[in-house]
């Protein structure tokens, strides 16, 4: 027993060993698009943690009651923030509130047995400590269970951490059961049953530290990548992005599989509205254009800001006047909707040229028969929508 006992604790203090590089980690993460104050908030949680769990064994091995108490305090709020540092990630309006209150009632629920002296005592605080974790771990879980639900990314490790934050939440559940029927009746020694509980809640959280590292990463490396086919300013696919979604529909109408529309839009008199109103202005407005624009999209179509006040717009399985009849529904929207900064009402147009896959399937000449079409568009007057080798004019 003695010899399984100090395996039990040389893999502890290695496990906690394992929590300070994790909390070290953190602190070194500098990746520009990740949430800096989720990993501030996590770092401060580990460390706590890791403290809590080194000061725990010392009282253990000491047999010292205040110890224990002082530094199972530091375990309760570390998993408080915990708790928090998802909250925070996902974006929670009040992170804060709901994990540091079940971690003062936690400790006040905790510190209240010390108070009464009792052969049960022992079982007491051993069940408050546990319970308190497992509540922290499953609050994690549906935060991130929820969140996951409304991303249209599904990432593994984000399925990895809510089972392993679950499956604490049993371990813990299963520890208090322990610590008030099996230990208070004495049908396993406390020593025993305190030490694998401990060694499976550290193992399990030493994997949600490590899930939520790769999650950060994930995070980063997709943002990353994101921002190299993002125009800066609207958040809507660049040039480069749209050359190369363009050269993909080309690709599969050649094989056969889909045929598409393509539409070049140009807000107009934007020059004018620079003039007047500045260049933030100008500014604000591409952006609540863009946004407008891209809310009435498909999923598989594609928007992209090609330049100054320039965008385009490829609509797969579409035709000329399919897009025509969408483009010309939206300037009837966009004439409804209101454009106010500053106090001050813009009044928003566009023109639109539009062409398809039947009329040509080269970049070039795709790319030529949409411009030549915008520009009969803004010849006809402005806020119009014209097809390739046909006129339309709105209103």
């Amino acid at each position: 027993m003695v010899e399984f006992r100090l395996d039990i604790m040389t893999l502890l203090v290695l496990l906690i060993l394992g929590y300070l590089m994790l909390a070290i980690l953190l602190m070194l993460h500098e990746s520009p698009v990740t949430s800096k104050r989720a990993v501030r908030v996590w770092t401060v949680a580990q460390s706590l943690k890791a403290l809590g769990a080194f000061g725990v064994l010392v009282a253990f091995t000491l047999e010292n009651t205040p110890i224990r108490i002082g530094f199972n305090l530091f375990l309760i709020f570390g998993f408080a923030l915990e708790f928090a540092a998802y909250q925070v990630y996902t974006k929670h309006q009040r992170p804060y509130l709901v994990p540091l209150c079940l971690g003062a009632l936690a400790s006040l629920v905790f510190l209240a047995g010390s108070f009464f002296e009792s052969p049960w005592q022992g079982q007491y605080w051993a069940a408050t400590a546990a319970l308190s974790f497992g509540v922290m771990s499953a609050g994690a879980a549906y935060v991130l269970f929820r969140w996951s639900t409304e991303q249209t990314h599904r990432s593994a490790y984000v399925a990895i951490l809510i089972a392993v934050n679950f499956m604490n939440f049993v371990i813990s559940a299963i520890r208090a059961w322990y610590a008030v029927i099996i230990d208070g009746h004495n049908f396993v020694t406390p020593v025993l049953t305190n030490e694998l509980m401990f060694l499976w809640n550290y193992v399990l959280l030493l994997l949600n530290g490590i899930g939520f590292i790769l999650l950060l990463k994930e995070q980063s490396d997709r943002l990353m990548a994101d921002l190299t086919i993002r125009d800066p300013l609207t958040g809507l696919f660049n040039r480069r992005h749209f050359d190369t979604e363009l050269k993909l529909e080309i690709s599969r109408f050649e094989r056969g599989q889909s045929s598409f529309a393509l539409a070049m839009i140009d807000l107009d008199h934007f020059k004018q509205i620079n003039d007047m109103h500045g260049h933030q202005t100008g500014d604000w407005i591409l952006t609540e254009f863009g946004q407008f624009m891209q809310k009435q999209c498909r999923d598989i179509d594609v928007f992209a800001r090609i330049g100054g006040e320039e965008f385009a717009l490829i609509l797969p399985n579409a035709s000329m006047a399919q897009a025509k009849e969408k483009l010309e529904s939206l300037q009837h929207q966009l004439t409804n909707q209101e454009f106010i900064h500053r106090g001050k009402r813009i009044h928003i147009t566009f023109s639109a040229g539009v062409t398809d896959s039947s009329c040509s399937h080269e970049f070039d000449g795709l790319m030529m028969q949409a411009d030549d079409a915008l520009y009969e568009a803004k010849a006809n007057g402005r806020d119009s929508v014209c097809g390739w080798r046909f006129q339309a004019r709105t209103g």
